[in-house]
């Protein structure tokens, strides 16, 4: 997967709250229901809806909720400190 049409995608939907199919194909992105589903597994909440537009239909995406960063660096920080005692215990078991 392109991640750089990933950042764009990303990037719209935070700047504009929504992102068009027609949008993607004018700019050269394909297979944008891929890209929503990776922003969906890092913790976006996006719905998609059809939309009449001209004489024509579009489908839109649209942005409900970023994922909490503070959260998931939370949980890495946490597991990170778990691990560093883990090690720290083994080291002492061998002394």
């Amino acid at each position: 997967m392109n991640n750089t049409q990933l950042k764009i995608i990303e990037d719209r939907l935070v700047d504009k709250g929504r992102v068009s199919r027609n949008w993607c194909l004018q700019n050269y992105i394909s297979r944008l229901g891929a890209l929503i589903h990776i922003l969906k597994k890092e913790g976006y909440v996006i719905e998609g809806h059809f939309e009449n537009v001209g004489r024509g239909r579009d489908f839109i995406y649209r942005l409900v909720s970023e994922p909490d960063r503070r959260k998931s660096n939370t949980e890495d920080e946490l597991a990170e400190y778990h691990q560093e005692q883990r090690e720290q215990s083994k080291r002492q078991t061998l002394l």
